[in-house]
């Protein structure tokens, strides 16, 4: 009997460890391709896991995740080692992106913000480069627009023929 009680403490106790470790609050104590050494502030500290990003067939979001951040250790089985961080909780040192309803804001160190709210895109940087093989400002079926050494026809009177352009915008640029 006595046998049989210290095997089910046993089990009990490993069960309550296993349970306890499901899911864990914590914060993110370092980072390296990929993974991340979490804590929670009672001692525990994880080994090297996972950290979680969003992907949905071809589309992908990923945001490494700073020392500091916060989020959940998900452990399916109850051991650590084979746990996901899911960082996703907001701190005074890494704040909501937006407290706005119904808008989709992406944050970014240097200031760079990217929003979408009311119909409205919003993109804030210092500089922003498009790779794209057609682009259309404002709607399709624009004008076409010329850049400085493009040459570009001129119709009518003494000036009629090809001429370079010599003067462009001073804050948009493009590339052949």
């Amino acid at each position: 009997m006595n046998d049989l009680l210290v095997e089910l403490q046993t089990r009990i106790a490993e069960l309550e460890r296993r349970s306890g470790n499901f899911v864990r609050k914590v914060k993110v104590a370092s980072y390296e391709n990929g993974k991340v050494v979490v804590e929670d502030g009672s001692g525990f500290r994880s080994a090297r896991v996972t950290q979680a990003s969003i992907t949905s067939g071809e589309w992908q979001i990923d945001a490494p995740a700073n020392v500091g951040a916060q989020g959940f250790l998900f452990c399916q089985d109850g051991e650590t080692e084979n746990g996901i961080f899911f960082p996703c909780i907001p701190s005074s040192a890494h704040p909501h992106a937006s407290n706005t309803g119904g808008t989709l804001c992406l944050k970014g160190p240097s200031g760079v913000q990217i929003e979408i709210s009311s119909g409205t895109l919003t993109i804030t940087c210092t500089e922003a480069t498009v790779n794209a093989d057609t682009i259309n400002l404002g709607a399709t079926g624009g004008k076409k627009v010329a850049r400085i050494g493009d040459m570009v026809a001129v119709g009518g009177g003494s000036s009629k023929g090809n001429w370079p352009i010599v003067e462009g915008s001073s804050t948009v640029f493009a590339i052949d």
